[in-house]
């Protein structure tokens, strides 16, 4: 909806379109990464993404990433934060950007939104799920 901006990067359009003509095989998203800086200077609207970009706005965190098969179409890419055990350096910080990274190290998929509160409370525990579908 209106309140999200995401779009798959031209470096990782780029290898996907290189892994069907030319046989390369595609690296492997290895890391999902989030960010501070996804909303514009109202601090309400998520910033849009440019193609050309290659990294979130303002990266605070990367974890590795979790593959779920929904079908055989279908794939959920998540990462759990949980400020009461792993991650409490995400207290009081927020989390308004996120993106896929591959095992080269290029992120591959990049999205802004306005989910979740401006400091984030002791409490917080986030899912970040993003589904990968094709088509």
């Amino acid at each position: 909806g209106g309140n999200m901006a995401f779009l798959k990067t031209l470096i990782g359009r780029k290898k996907r379109v290189e892994a069907i003509a030319l046989g390369n095989a595609l690296a492997q998203t290895t890391h999902l990464a989030i960010g501070n800086g996804g909303l514009e200077i109202d601090g309400v609207t998520p910033k849009n993404i440019s193609g050309t970009a290659t990294t979130l706005f303002s990266e605070i965190k990367r974890k590795p990433v979790v593959v779920n098969k929904i079908n055989d179409y279908t794939y959920e890419l998540y990462t759990e934060f949980d400020a009461t055990t792993t991650d409490p350096d995400l207290i009081g910080d927020t989390i308004n950007e996120a993106g896929l990274i591959d095992s080269e190290g290029d992120f591959v998929y990049l999205e802004t939104f306005n989910l979740f509160a401006s400091s984030l409370p002791s409490n917080f525990k986030d899912k970040h799920v993003i589904t990968i579908q094709m088509v």
